[in-house]
């Protein structure tokens, strides 16, 4: 889902399903490697210049870590989602951040340099891991979307395809846009994980709790030394970013 001020995809959880008449068969992810694209350099698990190549879905984020991980192990449709990704000309950079209440996550275009083009998925933070791999899905599809669009080259553009060819609501003075397709990928990835909610979600927490003392052990070992000495309402522990 796209919103526009400022311009960016953004999905809302309470977003109502598309119309049946709307819906289309999603293609069945391929059963074989999808090869990096000839004219993309260095792209992919490995590297045509001698090297092993980043990935481009990066974060350095344990919890999206996770989810990244997770996905392509439990749902064939998220492994192919990434498996695409990989082969296109973009870099995902992937974030959790604060966002407003009704806003689950978004995808924005950043830039263009050098033949690769870069975007953000920002998500919300997740409190159950099935629901944020469902999220996650749905964004990167939003990622794929832009990959197999060459007219996407900022985010002027990309606002305009979007608008062009997406589904637009107005929410007040905010402008809203979603795809089919990426909504029946997020159910896609949904009905994947049937069954496994309980064992997904216990993971997760344990995963976040982890990465949540991690963040605020390292916060502590960088305290001004002259911490003590700072009134107590000054930081209410934990103190995570």
């Amino acid at each position: 889902m796209t919103l526009l001020m400022p311009l960016s995809l953004v999905m809302v959880l309470l977003s109502p399903r598309p119309a049946e008449s709307d819906q289309r068969i999603w293609p069945p992810p391929p059963s074989t490697d999808v090869a990096s694209p000839s004219n993309t350099p260095c792209a992919g698990a490995t590297s045509p210049c001698g090297k092993a190549a980043l990935p481009r879905i990066r974060t350095d984020d344990p919890v999206l870590r996770w989810l990244l991980d997770t996905g392509s192990s439990s749902s064939l449709t998220f492994r192919w989602l990434v498996r695409e990704i990989e082969g296109s000309d973009l870099v995902v950079y992937v974030r959790i951040v604060a966002m407003p209440r009704a806003i689950a996550g978004k995808t924005a275009f950043g830039t263009s340099a050098g033949g690769v083009r870069y975007v953000q998925v920002l998500l919300a933070e997740p409190q159950k891991g099935t629901e944020a791999l469902v999220i996650l899905a749905h964004e990167l599809q939003h990622v794929l979307e832009v990959a197999r669009n060459p007219l996407i080259v900022d985010a002027a553009s990309m606002a305009a395809q979007y608008v062009r060819h997406g589904a637009v609501r107005k929410r007040g003075t905010a402008t809203f846009v979603d795809t089919t397709d990426a909504v029946l990928i997020g159910d896609a990835v949904a009905q994947q994980l049937r069954g496994r909610h309980w064992e997904l979600d216990q993971d997760f927490a344990r995963v976040r709790a982890s990465a949540h003392s991690a963040a605020v052990e390292k916060q502590a070992w960088q305290l001004s030394p002259y911490f003590d000495q700072m009134p107590s309402a000054s930081c209410q522990f934990p103190c995570v970013p």
